[in-house]
């Protein structure tokens, strides 16, 4: 009697890739759609543009070939729009109403210190205001995504760490920001998945005091190099005004260069350290390197400037497609038994303080 062996097949392990496949044609369209109708409206149309662009750039982003959705609306935007545009408006005047109505020089200093802290109280509501809704208008393949994080805990770990940054002169400042970033994504759920963050703030705090020193040694070499182009000389040198642009031109692209690298070593840092977890554990993989990001300064600085900023869509698109070229996640991730766990939050008023404050978590 024969007996036969079946090999079981080994599971093919395919890693998932992200792309981006808007254009700077359609993305400039919508720009200047977007501007000529926020100029009629006087800004009022702008929680409608930013729902605009954000719908166009999640389309145009995708994972294994499948776009993500923006759900996010400008009338959810508008309403908190405007609430934050009173607060806003209401502490940044309110030492000058103070003064002007011809309150002692005591108050008007207490009118600034209301100014201070409420900025600084804001900052914590705008980064989760700012992700909640961000994560809540946020789908892929229909499961939304959505952010569990605790308001008071959040608030709780930014001023601690602001002050151990403030009592270091700056240098726990690396720290702060994992904490920070490690709370958030820790917190993030793609439907029934959950986000993890690996902190470690000792290897970042290395590339910042890396970049730190190649920046003084920039700064440095670029004084030798002004002192030797200036010195002073008998008459006026015919090739003064060529020195001075080529001066300048190597400085702002000797400081792109910088900025670029240092930018891409903290893209993979922090990308390197997110991971997405089913019955296990699938890294992110961020792999922009140095050539690529010469590469794309090369083209797109001069792009930029010989345009006076109005490429400035296309350099968006091809800067996009560099960075979800170089984004990929490991293993064979799960995505057929995602439950809808999330539910839905409109309330946009931190995405607009977030706007107002510059402050961008992710």
């Amino acid at each position: 009697m024969e007996t036969t062996f079946t090999e079981e097949e080994p599971e093919v392990i395919v890693n998932h890739f992200f792309n981006f496949t808007g254009n700077g044609k359609d993305l400039f369209i919508i720009r200047l759609v977007n501007l000529m109708l926020s100029l009629v409206t006087l800004g009022l149309y702008y929680p409608w543009a930013k729902a605009k662009t954000l719908k166009y750039l999640y389309s145009e982003t995708q994972l294994d070939e499948e776009p993500f959705t923006f759900h996010g609306t400008g009338k959810e935007m508008f309403k908190g729009f405007i609430k934050i545009m009173a607060i806003i408006l209401f502490l940044y005047f309110l030492p000058t109403l103070v003064s002007l109505s011809g309150a002692s020089g005591s108050l008007v200093i207490v009118a600034t210190l209301i100014t201070f802290i409420g900025f600084m109280v804001l900052i914590p509501l705008a980064i989760h205001g700012t992700v909640r809704y961000r994560m809540s208008r946020t789908s892929y393949r229909g499961i939304h995504f959505g952010y569990r994080g605790s308001l008071k805990e959040l608030s709780k770990l930014y001023y601690w760490n602001l002050f151990l940054a403030i009592i270091t002169l700056g240098i726990y400042v690396p720290w702060m920001t994992i904490n920070l970033r490690g709370y958030v994504i820790s917190n993030i759920r793609y439907g029934s998945k959950e986000f993890n963050y690996y902190r470690d703030g000792g290897e970042l705090f290395l590339i910042n005091l890396k970049y730190g020193f190649i920046s003084f040694f920039v700064v440095m070499v670029m004084g030798f190099i002004l002192g030797d182009f200036f010195a002073p000389a008998s008459g006026f040198e015919k090739d003064f005004l060529y020195k001075i642009g080529v001066f300048y031109v190597g400085m702002l692209l000797t400081i792109l260069l910088v900025q670029g690298f240092y930018k891409k070593d903290v893209f993979n840092f922090h990308f390197n350290r997110t991971s997405i977890s089913d019955n296990s554990e699938h890294r992110f993989y961020g792999m922009m390197d140095n050539s690529e990001v010469f590469t794309f300064l090369i083209k797109n600085v001069p792009l930029l400037l010989f345009t006076v900023g109005i490429a400035w869509p296309w350099v968006q698109t091809n800067l996009l497609r560099m960075v979800f070229y170089n984004l990929q996640i490991d293993g064979t991730l799960n995505l057929s038994d995602v439950e809808q766990t999330e539910t839905a939050f409109t309330d946009a008023s931190g995405e607009d303080l977030g706007d107002f404050l510059d402050i961008d978590i992710l």
